[in-house]
């Protein structure tokens, strides 16, 4: 949009006919103001003054750059209640002088940024050691997250794949591994591995791990494919695991991934199961790929979760008839460093 410049006082005389002087009409008429290219115009003094070219700039997308050296930017600051509530969107930033935090809206509430001293200084309150909540109960309910606390790590899977069943008049694949939802961030569950109903292996990886999910997460890991009984490079048909540890048990088990927490023992929630063990006229199927894992922060509120259940291995029946290991179910492991 051009910025037009208009003269307080409109001369009420008619143009003369010498084209070589200024008319009324010219000095009536808006004029164009024109600036050096991506310049911001205005005053950088309180009071009327002179308009001016301030120490910024914007590029053709629209980004702003401020020039000056020693320059700062102060946006939108007020006390909690000043928050504001019509026209909200993710992405927003404002100085909070309640609390003294920067904060920013994430499409459902208002989060500080965590700055190093921020984080720091939490970290030191606990002694660097965080109020640990573990949630394992498939389904869906609300994590809490107290005034007391200045911010969380919220880490959580996705459940494991099922291993598929083997037999000679059936091998069914095994179910997929649920997704876990945390505040809107999807971890996804882990594949369901292959059935079988021959007396060959299954050639290649088993379920795949789970990925993919939406949401914007600190840090997101694929969980493992499963393998399969023919693939000694992946543990003979072992479940896959995920981020949060070791994956199911090899095939020669038949058994369902893991469940513990991932940090007081180096097992696997989210792991996939291990394909059903050979016997007879089949091969086992696949093992069930394992949970993708993922850690986000947050800080005083209340968020929804839904946390997923491990898929069911398949059941097979008839000559040399197995069932493939369940996958695990996902975990949700909170740590609070308190304020």
């Amino acid at each position: 949009m051009t910025l037009l410049i208009s003269h307080r006082f409109a001369s009420g005389k008619s143009d003369s006919s010498d084209p070589t002087l200024v008319q009324p009409s010219n000095w009536n008429d808006g004029h164009d103001m024109s600036t050096a290219a991506g310049k911001l115009v205005g005053s950088d003094t309180t009071g009327p003054t002179t308009v001016q070219e301030l120490p910024g700039a914007f590029d053709a997308n629209g980004n702003f750059a401020l020039t000056a050296a020693a320059g700062y930017f102060l946006g939108a600051k007020g006390v909690t209640g000043d928050r504001p509530v019509a026209g909200v969107a993710s992405g927003m930033e404002r100085f909070n002088t309640t609390t003294t935090k920067k904060e920013f809206y994430d499409g459902t509430g208002w989060q500080n940024i965590a700055t190093e001293a921020y984080v720091t200084a939490a970290i030191a309150a606990t002694g660097g050691v965080p109020t640990t909540t573990i949630i394992t109960a498939t389904g869906s309910s609300t994590i809490v997250i107290g005034a007391g606390v200045k911010f969380a790590k919220i880490r959580f899977v996705g459940a494991g794949g099922g291993a598929g069943g083997c037999g000679a008049t059936a091998g069914p694949a095994g179910a997929a591994g649920g997704d876990t939802t945390v505040d809107g961030v999807v971890a996804k569950g882990g594949a369901a591995g292959a059935g079988n109903t021959t007396g060959t292996p299954i050639a290649g990886f088993g379920g795949p791990g789970g990925t993919g999910g939406t949401g914007t997460a600190s840090l997101r890991i694929p969980g493992w494919s499963g393998g399969n009984d023919s693939d000694s490079a992946v543990g003979k048909g072992m479940g896959g695991a995920s981020g949060m540890g070791m994956p199911g048990a090899p095939r020669s088990v038949g058994a369902a991934g893991v469940a513990s927490n991932g940090i007081s023992a180096p097992t696997n929630t989210g792991g996939g199961g291990g394909p059903a063990s050979s016997q007879g006229t089949t091969s086992p199927g696949t093992a069930g790929g394992g949970g993708e894992y993922c850690e986000i922060w947050r800080g005083p509120g209340t968020y929804n979760y839904t946390l997923g259940a491990g898929g069911a291995g398949g059941v097979g029946t008839g000559g040399g008839a197995a069932t493939g290991g369940a996958g695990a179910d996902a975990l949700i492991v909170i740590e609070s460093y308190l304020a």
